[in-house]
C-alpha cells in the first residue's frame, strides 16, 4: 500500500482542527487504480517520461491523452522549491489532465518543508499521482472582492517571484498608492507603510479570468518590487483585491455543498492555503470554518500555496471522491 504525505501549517480532519498533528486517510473503495512517481524537477522531459509510464500503466497509448472524466491528478509540491508555477505550467502543455493539491509547510519558516511518497522524502521535489476514481468532483473557492485597480505587469522576474514595475513604475511604490487610495476613499482612513505591511494578507492582487480571480498573495513589499508566494508573468494584468474574510465560512459552504447536492462522496482531500487560515483566526472562525467539513470524511491541510491548473494562494481546492 503506497503512502504519499506532506508538511504543513495545521490540519483539520472531519470537523477538527489540529496543530503539530499526522492526519491521514485509507482510501479503497474510492480509487480504483492509481499510478505515483516522486520527481525532484519540473523538466519537460521528466513530466513528459511519467505521463507516458502512466499511460502504459493504465494501458493507455501514447497518442492519447488521458480521458478526465475517469481519471484526475493530485499533486503535493515542495513548499520552498519556488517550482510550482514551472511544474503546473509544464503539466498543463503535456495534457489535459487536471491536477488538483497544495504544497507543503513548515509553520511560516520556509526553510524546510518536503513531499513523501512511501521512505522517499525530498525537500523541494513533487509526488504526482494519476488516479482513477469511481467518481469525483473538484472543488475551488476563494472570499475575494476585485478592486477598481488594475495594472500591467510590465517587468517581472518569474523565477524568483517578483515584479518590478507595475505600468512602467516601480511596483512597491504603485501597490502602496493604490492601497492608501482605496482604504482612504473606502474607510476614510491615513495608513503609513508600517500598515500597509499589516494589511498584505487581506490585499493580495490577481489574475481575473472570466470574473475569477487566480490570487498572488503578496510576500514582501520594497519601494522597488513586490515579491509574492504565486509568480506573475510579465504582460499579466493584475487587480487589487479585499480578502472578504466573513464570508470564507459561507463561500466554502456554498461551494462544497453544492457539489455534493445528492451525490455519494465518501471522502475529501482538502488544501487551505496558510494565509486563509491567518484570517480565520484572527476574525475567531476557524473553528466554525472546520466545522464545515464535518458531514464527510476529510483530511485537510493548511498550505503555502494550492493547486488547480496553476498555482494560486489564498484559496481551498480540494478532491471530492465517490
Amino acid at each position: 500500500m503506497p503512502v504519499i504525505g506532506c508538511m504543513s501549517c495545521g490540519e483539520f480532519i472531519s470537523g477538527l482542527s489540529l496543530e503539530n498533528s499526522i492526519v491521514a486517510m485509507h482510501l479503497s473503495s474510492e480509487i480504483n487504480d492509481y499510478y505515483i512517481e516522486i520527481i525532484e524537477e519540473p523538466e519537460p522531459d521528466r513530466i513528459n517520461a511519467f505521463l507516458n509510464r502512466a499511460k502504459s500503466h493504465f494501458g493507455i497509448k501514447d497518442s492519447e491523452d488521458f480521458d478526465i472524466s475517469q481519471y484526475v491528478g493530485l499533486i503535493l509540491s515542495g513548499g520552498t522549491s519556488l517550482k510550482e508555477e514551472t511544474m503546473m505550467n509544464t503539466l498543463s502543455t503535456k495534457t489535459d489532465l487536471i491536477f488538483i493539491g497544495g504544497s507543503s509547510a513548515d509553520n511560516f519558516e520556509f526553510k524546510y518543508a518536503p513531499v513523501a511518497y512511501n521512505s522517499t522524502v525530498k525537500d523541494k521535489g513533487f509526488v504526482l499521482c494519476v488516479l482513477k476514481p469511481n467518481g469525483y468532483q473538484i472543488i475551488k473557492t476563494q472570499s475575494m472582492k476585485i478592486l477598481p485597480f488594475s495594472h500591467t505587469v510590465t517587468k517581472a522576474d518569474f523565477l524568483s517571484k517578483a515584479v518590478f514595475e507595475l505600468d512602467g513604475k516601480p511596483a512597491g511604490e504603485v501597490y502602496k498608492k493604490d492601497l492608501k487610495e482605496f482604504i482612504k476613499t473606502t474607510y476614510n482612513l491615513d495608513i503609513n507603510d508600517e500598515d500597509i505591511d499589516k494589511l498584505k494578507i487581506k490585499y493580495p492582487l490577481g489574475i481575473v479570468v472570466e470574473g475569477n480571480p487566480y490570487v498572488r498573495s503578496v510576500k514582501d513589499i520594497f519601494p522597488d518590487k513586490l515579491t509574492f508566494y504565486c509568480a506573475i508573468e510579465e504582460g499579466s494584468e493584475v487587480n487589487l483585491l479585499e480578502s472578504q474574510s466573513n464570508n470564507i465560512v459561507s463561500d466554502t459552504i456554498n461551494a462544497l455543498y453544492d457539489t455534493i447536492k445528492d451525490e455519494k462522496y465518501t471522502a475529501l482531500i482538502a488544501f487551505n492555503c496558510g494565509y486563509r487560515k491567518l484570517e480565520l483566526i484572527e476574525t475567531n472562525q476557524l473553528d466554525k470554518y472546520v466545522e464545515t467539513f464535518s458531514t464527510i470524511n476529510t483530511i485537510g491541510f493548511h498550505t503555502y500555496g494550492e493547486q488547480y491548473i496553476t498555482h494560486i494562494n489564498h484559496t481551498l481546492t480540494a478532491l471530492l471522491l465517490r
